[in-house]
Order: structure tokens, then sequence, then C-alpha cells
């Protein structure tokens, strides 16, 4: 990746986040989160300088399209656009293009061919998925809005697969919905994917 100043579109992402008004705690908790796995998965999975900035703001910005989308029903496609629309001085093309993909990505069932091939090299792509993967899991864990999962443990076992535990907090009904909704992607890039709660 090309190098920019990481800050300013931390900052920028979270001055555009406030505009949601109540939806901001989801958005903040969703990022601490996102932020957590991509830190602990690290570990694991190869990431370059630039990744995790690119996470942070896609997990700020995931529900910036109710700001045009107030049913909801489209908010990720709004997302997208946004932050493609947004100016960043503090970033090259291609990190928004792939911040605004991993945007989007976070909500529907997950298919390739929302990845368009000609916007993104294989490498690009794989990165996508990566970090769309994790998000996903982030905004899974939030589902009701209420922040009932304050702090995870990821780990891997030597098969493999991967378990996250809920160290803070407590799991609900909605989160463990949206966990097993929304682990498809995780299977698929890292490996199996299981709650401990």
């Amino acid at each position: 990746m090309e190098s920019y100043d990481r800050s300013d579109a931390i900052t920028l992402a979270i001055q555009m986040a406030h505009n949601l008004g109540e939806r901001f705690a989801h958005v903040s908790h969703v990022h601490d989160l996102a932020l957590s796995l991509f830190k602990q998965a690290a570990a694991h999975s190869r990431f370059e300088s630039g990744d995790e900035e690119i996470l942070r703001v896609a997990s700020l910005l995931h529900d910036i399209g109710y700001m045009n989308s107030p049913d909801g029903k489209s908010h990720h496609e709004h997302s997208e656009q946004i932050i493609l629309n947004t100016v960043w001085p503090c970033w090259e093309p291609h990190a928004v293009r792939i911040c605004a993909c991993v945007a989007k990505l976070h909500r529907k069932k997950f298919h390739y061919e929302q990845i368009p091939q000609q916007d993104f090299s294989s490498k690009q792509r794989q990165l996508i998925l990566k970090l769309s993967a994790i998000l996903r899991i982030a905004d899974a864990l939030d589902r009701s809005h209420k922040s009932v999962v304050r702090d995870i443990l990821l780990t891997r076992n030597l098969t493999g697969d991967w378990t996250i535990q809920v160290v803070k907090g407590e799991i609900t009904q909605e989160e463990l919905y949206g966990f097993y909704k929304k682990r498809d992607l995780w299977c698929e890039i890292y490996g199996e994917v299981s709650l401990l709660h």
C-alpha cells in the first residue's frame, strides 16, 4: 500500500460517523470489535501496513448509508457510494475503492460477483475478502445495537479452526443469530469459526 496520513482518514471517518446520531454508538462499537479481531487474527494471517486503517474506516462508515436510506434496505450500497464520493486527500484511489467495497459487503449473503473483477487486482480482492469477513463478524456481534459483547478472545487450534470467546459481556439471541448468519465469509477465507459465551 502507498503511504498516506492514516490519522487524517480515521479522523474524517469519525466526523462523518457522528452524523449518524444515535447509530454512532453502534458503529463505534463495531469498530472496536473489528479492530480487536484484526489484531488477534494478524498473528495468523498476513496483513500489510495500511490494511488496519482501511478496516477501521470501513467499520466506522459501514452504516453511513442510512443517511440516504432511512428504511435501511439498501443502506450498504449507499455506504459504498458515500465513501466513493467523499474526498480522501490522505488516500490513494485504490484504498478508497477497497474501503467502500468492504463497507458494502457487511450486509446480505456474500457472493463473489459483489466484487467487480475489473476494479481490483487479485491481491486487492483477497484483502477485501479478509477485511469484509472481519467486519461481518464484528457487526453481527452488535446486532442488537446494545454493545452487550464488550471484549472477545480469538484463538485458532492446530487444525485451523477458530473460536471467538466472549470474555466480557454476554451474547443475546440477536447476536447469536447474527453470528451464524454472517460467519459464512470468515469460514471460507480463514476457516471454521465458532462462538463461545
